[in-house]
């Protein structure tokens, strides 16, 4: 099963335009890697999350403007405890969160923003061995709007980071200030739903 599912997300990266501006090749993560993640953390990963980790690493979604992250092995609880610090700056104080909201703060996983308005999640209380994955939400800070995208977390990036099934979703493709400006070398590839722009969060992973 492991080796049809990389063979998907390796058939699905044929189907982007890659843009190396920041890095020379993707940031990708090895199963060493996410297994010392995962030991260290105590946390049991979607095994598609697992999958794309590997195949397409972190980086950014042009057009809808998703950025995704793989998991820091080297400072394992350190960035744990910062991307907890950004829910409870972020959304915790947010008084229109509904306490179902609150408490999926506090047992989830972050592997995503959009531009610092949008928190992609995943729900750690709801993890299954049967499917090996976990139900997926979005949390907007400033309006409290929150969305759960199922479980699937191959579908999520395929239909939404890629595809144009986010814009069907009212409060989820909020308006934002551009990003950069037609000078940037970035500008033409973030004006193209199909693409992805690889970025090193933790240079020490590689």
């Amino acid at each position: 099963m492991g080796k049809n599912n990389i063979e998907k997300w390796l058939l699905l990266l044929t189907q982007v335009e890659v843009f190396l501006h920041n890095t020379c090749r993707l940031c990708t993560l090895n199963q060493t890697q996410i297994k010392k993640f995962e030991s260290q953390s105590g946390l049991i990963l979607p095994q598609e999350y697992k999958n794309f980790c590997q195949v397409f690493g972190s980086g950014e979604f042009g057009f809808n403007l998703f950025f995704i992250k793989i998991p820091d092995c080297e400072d394992v609880q350190g960035r744990l405890a910062s991307d907890k610090m950004i829910l409870v700056d972020y959304c915790k104080d947010n008084y229109s969160l509904s306490n179902e909201a609150i408490e999926l703060l506090d047992n989830t996983y972050l592997f995503g923003v959009r531009h610092n308005f949008i928190s992609f999640l995943f729900d750690l209380r709801s993890y299954s061995e049967q499917d090996q994955s976990c139900d997926i939400h979005a949390i907007e800070y400033n309006s409290g709007f929150t969305i759960c995208f199922g479980r699937d977390f191959f579908t999520f990036i395929r239909d939404y980071c890629i595809g144009e099934k986010a814009k069907e979703i009212s409060g989820l493709i909020v308006e934002i200030p551009p990003v950069n400006d037609p000078d940037d070398p970035l500008y033409e590839p973030r004006s193209r739903s199909k693409c992805f722009i690889p970025y090193n969060l933790y240079e020490n992973n590689y």
